[in-house]
């Protein structure tokens, strides 16, 4: 038996980010090193069947970062996020379930990633969230080295976009000054709820936070609720009811120990 090393532990390949199939026969996951060799990450998307009457198979190829696969409504896609066509650089990807070749559903020249997306509960469109692209004063600035980063200027907020699979049209719903840190949709697909971050900066957990809805045909967004200072939790549910009229959170409560947490209900008004 060989001598445990740490190389050997961080060189080890660990399944995360475990996603069943709508149907519940396949299964998708990563499996990544809990370490990296070189500066980008690397990771592939792997699939197995839940019954277990075949080998669980690598579905990617594993040379770039293919992360946070995520199963459409019907099955019969998966939708992730990868960086092999500019490494540190993710983007939106469409693979069919039974394999072939992956399309890029964002373009692979942006020079922003996606940070998260959602399929809507009709499969016909995904939200997701991205930073907007380099002006061409940005781009100007940065080639002349005359962009100097100073806090508090050119924030990379985070947009709410939203993506139609058919003709691959993206439109932004949230704009403005404002970071969209979360996201869940509506069981209906009509709207998306959104929780609101002053700035991307940790230091904007401690100011307040709104969580906000709006429809996908546009429009002005709804305020749902304010909290004095940031205390949602991606980790936890954010995400509404069955019944569509409330949504569901995680929050500290405001007259407890600040490291206590409780169950939120929010009703929403027409």
């Amino acid at each position: 038996m060989s001598e445990l090393t740490a190389e050997l532990i961080v060189d080890q390949d660990f399944p995360q980010d475990v996603q069943i199939a709508p149907h519940g026969k396949q299964v998708a996951y990563i499996l990544a090193p809990t370490g990296k060799k070189e500066e980008h990450e690397s990771s592939a998307i792997w699939i197995a069947s839940t019954d277990r009457d075949r080998e669980a198979r690598q579905f990617t190829a594993g040379e770039a970062h293919d992360r946070h696969p995520r199963w459409s409504p019907d099955g019969k896609y998966l939708a992730f996020l990868s960086d092999r066509a500019k490494r540190g650089t993710g983007q939106l990807y469409l693979i069919a379930a039974d394999g072939g070749e992956a399309l890029a559903l964002t373009s692979i020249k942006n020079k922003k990633s996606v940070d998260d997306f959602a399929w809507s509960p009709g499969g016909g469109q995904i939200a997701f969230t991205s930073p907007d692209e380099p002006t061409e004063e940005d781009e100007k600035q940065e080639k002349e080295r005359d962009d100097a980063r100073v806090y508090g200027e050119k924030w990379p907020y985070a947009r709410l976009r939203l993506l139609l699979l058919a003709t691959r049209e993206i439109t932004t719903l949230a704009v403005g000054e404002r970071h969209i840190a979360d996201f869940t949709w509506h069981p209906h697909g009509t709207e998306i709820a959104y929780v609101v971050h002053q700035t991307p900066d940790l230091e904007a957990r401690a100011h307040e936070v709104v969580i906000e809805r709006i429809s996908i045909a546009g429009g002005e967004p709804q305020v749902v609720c304010h909290f004095s200072c940031s205390h949602h939790l991606r980790s936890m549910p954010f995400r509404f009811r069955e019944e569509s009229q409330r949504i569901l959170h995680v929050a500290r409560p405001t007259v407890q120990p600040r490291c206590g947490r409780s169950i939120r209900l929010h009703r929403l008004l027409s």
